[in-house]
């Protein structure tokens, strides 16, 4: 009797033994940790596939295995959590996969765009790694937005903590490491046979729309990008209300914003061109450096046209054609500093002369930098002058920058057709600098191309950069 309960206890351990081993080899197989990935929430048309048994049913936190595949459609996402602290984000028209084991993760991006977030360091025996066909990326408690433009190009946005990353060449598998801190932007390129790598400072005016909606939804994160980069809140909310996005209380609070939204549409083709107004060949023109103005930030920036107003020693003055952007009065400083970083590439900045390398037209410099057709000193820059009128870019208008309304030039139509030729509808003020001998110059240009007061008008004016720069490094143009 003794012998048969010792053996139905040695049965009944075996079979306990064979369960747990069976548990284990589920476990292992299917990728199954103490750290759970589920797709948390989707959005839109968004499919998952499993690596062995195709299409499956997406319902609410629904459990991702090793090498289920996540797949985007047009105006869509999906949120996966890959654990407790480690969140990625599936942005529209995306394929990404999902590996596990045991304690390690790896997220691969065959095409689109992902943000990720790991709010707490790994610890020692874990591990996470974003993959695509040419960049490897250890992530250790760190966020970022990884895209994928173009087959060539792979680009990931740094915005909290620090990375290692591995570009490798999918042909030559030559390697490149790079760390990359937060604030700034990797590129990897192929290019033939050719491994190119860069790293700059990202522009709060030259972030991904995807990336603007999880900074305008997180206040946090918004808060430590700023404080990383020194970055003026303004610019952050600027490019969230062009992409005409709608930024939550907290956000607005600390970007110093109110409405985000984009203001009323208009069609860029009204404008009224400087060329049907300015006298042709008045100045010469250069192409250099590259900035964005078309509004459509998935063909990258724009080659950016500049007036050639004047030469020292061998030295184009420049200033730009149209009014690039805008901003107040108090955040120019910081303003021209974001432009000279992301405007330029550093062989274009080496070009560059002058302790300044990016300032305003100065009122001083007035009656050398345009055109006043005949006007005494003391009429200089108190009648309107075609020669001061700027337009801005589509991106600039998008941005803020105050357009005077066609109904404000009725009462002044006579006026404004004897010095200019007609009124000039679709015009905007832009800013002089500050540093000038006559207090009494004024602060700003009016869209009619008179001299402002001082102080602000109230609205978000216009930006003309103005550069200095060696003869022999400009293309493009005439003298």
């Amino acid at each position: 009797m003794k012998s048969k309960k010792v053996m139905i206890i040695a049965i009944s351990v075996a079979a306990c033994v064979l369960v747990l081993i069976a548990v284990i080899f589920l476990f292992r197989k299917k990728g199954i940790s103490a750290s759970t990935m589920s797709l948390k929430e989707t959005e839109g048309n968004v499919s998952l596939f499993s690596e062995d048994s195709g299409e499956k049913t997406i319902f609410p936190d629904i459990r991702l295995y090793s090498g289920d595949r996540l797949d985007t459609g047009d105006n869509s996402k999906a949120v996966v959590f890959l654990d407790a602290s480690k969140l990625v984000v599936i942005e529209e028209l995306s394929i990404a996969r999902v590996f596990q084991e045991r304690r390690d993760l790896v997220l691969k991006l065959d095409e689109g765009s992902i943000f990720f977030s790991v709010s707490e360091k790994l610890e020692d025996d874990e591990s996470f790694d974003i993959e695509t066909s040419t960049l490897m990326m250890a992530i250790r408690g760190t966020s970022g937005y990884l895209s994928t433009p173009d087959d060539r190009t792979r680009r990931l946005y740094l915005t909290s903590g620090k990375v290692s990353a591995t570009a490798v060449h999918p042909s030559t598998k030559e390697k490149q490491k790079t760390d990359v801190n937060a604030g700034e932007v990797l590129t990897v390129t192929i290019d033939g046979d050719q491994l190119l790598v860069t790293v700059e400072k990202m522009s709060p005016s030259r972030l991904p729309s995807e990336l603007l909606g999880q900074l305008a939804a997180d206040s946090e994160l918004t808060d430590t990008l700023l404080k990383e980069n020194g970055w003026e809140p303004y610019l952050l909310m600027a490019s969230i209300r062009y992409h005409d996005i709608e930024a939550n209380e907290e956000v607005r609070s600390l970007l110093g914003g109110g409405e985000t939204s984009v203001a009323s549409e208009y069609d860029p083709e009204q404008w009224i061109e400087r060329e049907d107004i300015l006298p042709e060949e008045k100045y010469g023109a250069v192409f250099f450096g590259a900035y964005e103005q078309d509004g459509n930030a998935e063909n990258g920036p724009e080659p950016i046209e500049w007036r050639v107003t004047g030469e020292e020693d061998g030295e184009l003055i420049l200033m730009s054609e149209y009014v690039l952007d805008c901003c107040d009065r108090d955040s120019l400083p910081a303003f021209l500093d974001d432009f000279y970083s992301c405007a330029f590439t550093q062989n274009e900045k080496d070009c560059l002369t002058g302790n300044l390398p990016v300032t305003l037209p100065c009122a001083d410099d007035l009656g050398s930098m345009f055109d006043f057709s005949g006007l005494s000193d003391e009429e200089t820059g108190r009648l309107p002058s075609v020669e001061r009128i700027a337009y801005p870019t589509y991106y600039a208008r998008h941005r803020g920058c105050y357009v005077q309304p066609e109904e404000d030039y009725a009462s002044w139509e006579a006026f404004y057709h004897t010095y200019v030729g007609q009124a000039p509808v679709g015009a905007s003020w832009y800013w002089l600098s500050a540093e000038r001998t006559d207090e009494s110059a004024g602060e700003n240009v009016t869209p009619g191309g008179m001299l402002g007061e001082n102080g602000s008008t109230g609205f978000a004016e216009g930006v003309r950069p103005v550069i200095r720069i060696r003869r022999e490094s400009v293309s493009g143009g005439e003298e």
